[in-house]
């Protein structure tokens, strides 16, 4: 990568990160892939039924959707308020712009 996709990588970062709902957002998939996961252990009478990729389903029930949105989020969130104008003309490669929010957005969803 060049100078130049590591600033357009760097921007798209603090805009996702500067923003709440994308964290919340994490924060609820989380907790309610957990709250599954501790549901289906609290209800499994037998515990040798309940194996780990059944626990690890509860994850990808409420946790995937999630980023799913979050994900849409990153790369829609300015055409709403009309700021991708202004991305734009900062920088014009509009691919270099997509790319760099469609990496943001797969390391975040990497790291939640």
């Amino acid at each position: 990568m060049t100078g130049r996709a590591y600033a357009v990588a760097n921007a798209e970062r603090i805009k996702l990160t500067t923003l709440r709902s994308p964290l919340w957002a994490s924060g609820a998939a989380a907790l309610l892939s957990f709250a599954l996961a501790a549901l289906q252990a609290s209800v499994a009478y037998d515990y040798e039924r309940l194996t780990v990729a059944t626990a690890a389903l509860g994850v990808a029930v409420f946790g995937v959707p999630v980023l799913m949105i979050v994900a849409a989020m990153t790369m829609t969130g300015e055409y709403r308020s009309g700021l991708i104008a202004t991305t734009f003309m900062a920088t014009p490669g509009r691919t270099l712009v997509v790319c760099a929010k469609a990496v943001v957005a797969a390391l975040f969803s990497a790291v939640v």
